[in-house]
């Protein structure tokens, strides 16, 4: 027994001697190379045009999660700018119908939502996963609101990550803007 808690003790020292892995406003410790990157602003401006929406199915991209299998799944492309450069962009997510929250006198709904986002950018060529909320405004706009991270870059050490807002400007056109940090 006294062997084990030596054990234990000896791979706590070891292991536990890096960096403390905490979540929230209280997470004021980092991995120990994250010292060594250089942050970056990030940001991407997406001019899409909805090609299609699949009724019944999550999307086919590596980020489609329909937790509820009641889903859509939304196709758009268009144009990116911003620090990939200028390109072509294609954005695809999933609406799970099945998890829908009603909202204040049910004026509106708000439902989870996950896709990714391609660019081939002049200066990189990128995937992002995005995670958030689609929801029903009183004003009848349809904003889509959440984080994103990039996990595919050439020229980003370790990626990027931040915030989305985005929202049709017309029956069938649809601005996204991401913005937040990226690691040199």
């Amino acid at each position: 027994m006294k062997a084990r808690v030596l054990v234990l003790t000896i791979l706590i020292a070891i292991f536990g001697a890096g960096a403390s892995w905490a979540w929230g406003p209280e997470a004021k410790t980092v991995k120990p190379d994250a010292a060594k990157l250089k942050l970056t602003a990030y940001s991407v401006t997406l001019k899409l045009v909805l090609n299609d929406v699949v009724d019944g199915t999550p999307c086919s991209n590596d980020y489609a999660i329909c937790a509820s299998g009641d889903c859509n799944c939304f196709e758009f492309s268009g144009t990116a700018t911003g620090t990939a450069g200028s390109g072509a962009a294609e954005f695809s997510f999933t609406y799970d119908f099945g998890d829908i929250v009603p909202t204040y006198n049910d004026n509106g709904d708000c439902a989870p939502v996950a896709g990714e986002i391609d660019i081939s950018g002049s200066k990189d060529d990128e995937v992002l996963l995005i995670s958030g909320s689609a929801c029903d405004t009183l004003n009848g706009g349809s904003p889509l609101i959440g984080g994103f991270s990039l996990v595919d870059t050439n020229i980003f050490i370790e990626g990027a990550a931040g915030t989305y807002l985005g929202s049709f400007t017309g029956s069938s056109t649809f601005k996204l803007v991401l913005t937040g940090q990226a690691s040199k």
